[in-house]
């Protein structure tokens, strides 16, 4: 278990590293590439730091939430060191799926010991601040940053999880990110050659400017999208009025 977690603390530290300065990484990745694929490399390089990125503010915005929230909820209720434990959620949260209720173990034995009255609301308001994460505020944010497959997801926390414990379901999400990327990039745009495909980190101002992107190609298979359900609108209300 230690272990485990000084491996993920490890990792942690090298992916900070790499965020905060990627150009030199890049630099050094690319002159691996052979000269006539360099260019391509370098966006693909640029495409997944700028997934990752975005996928790190978003769990930052979600994870100061359920601190935030948490620490609040046990101050107002006169529970002492509400603060630490607020700063457990918040570390801990980082986990998918089982990272919150881990969070949630400390929290109600400390309740337990000091005010065990109050254990059944703490309980409540561990459960409500999880609902909100994950139905309002998780939501809000992926659709903002990135927006990720929610079957996709799961998949790679299931099969991360089975394969190397609580680390991998850890490092599932930011490897999902990338997975992604890599496939709309190299296999998308550069093997089919649809440039009309959005990228996971990208917006439509950052289209009109990637030389591996046909905006107006986007735009016109958007708009088909929206004509198609439409349709398909028109069709069920013609129904229902027979």
């Amino acid at each position: 278990m230690l272990s485990g977690v000084g491996t993920f603390f490890v990792i942690l530290v090298v992916g900070l590293f790499l965020a905060l300065s990627p150009s030199v990484y890049t630099k050094s990745a690319i002159a691996l590439v052979p000269k006539p694929y360099r260019d391509k490399g370098e966006y693909l390089l640029k495409r997944s730091y700028g997934a990752i990125e975005q996928w790190l503010i978003g769990q930052f915005v979600v994870m100061a939430f359920v601190g935030v929230a948490t620490g609040a909820a046990l101050w107002l209720m006169g529970i002492p060191f509400a603060l630490a434990m607020g700063v457990i959620a918040f570390v801990l949260d980082f986990v998918p799926v089982i990272g919150p209720w881990l969070s949630a173990v400390p929290i109600l034995l400390l309740v337990l010991i000091v005010s065990p009255d109050l254990l059944l609301w703490t309980l409540v308001m561990i459960v409500m601040v999880q609902q909100l994460e994950s139905y309002v505020v998780a939501p809000m944010v992926q659709q903002r940053l990135i927006d990720l497959p929610p079957v996709a997801l799961l998949l790679s926390q299931i099969i991360m999880g089975t394969l190397t414990g609580v680390l991998g379901i850890a490092m599932a999400t930011p490897l999902m990110v990338v997975a992604i990327v890599w496939v709309q990039v190299v296999y998308v745009k550069f093997v089919l050659q649809d440039y009309s495909i959005k990228v996971l980190d990208q917006n439509e101002n950052d289209m009109k400017t990637d030389p591996y992107a046909d905006y107006d190609a986007y735009k016109a298979k958007s708009q088909s999208k929206v004509v198609v359900l439409s349709l398909k609108q028109d069709v069920n209300n013609t129904d229902k009025k027979f």
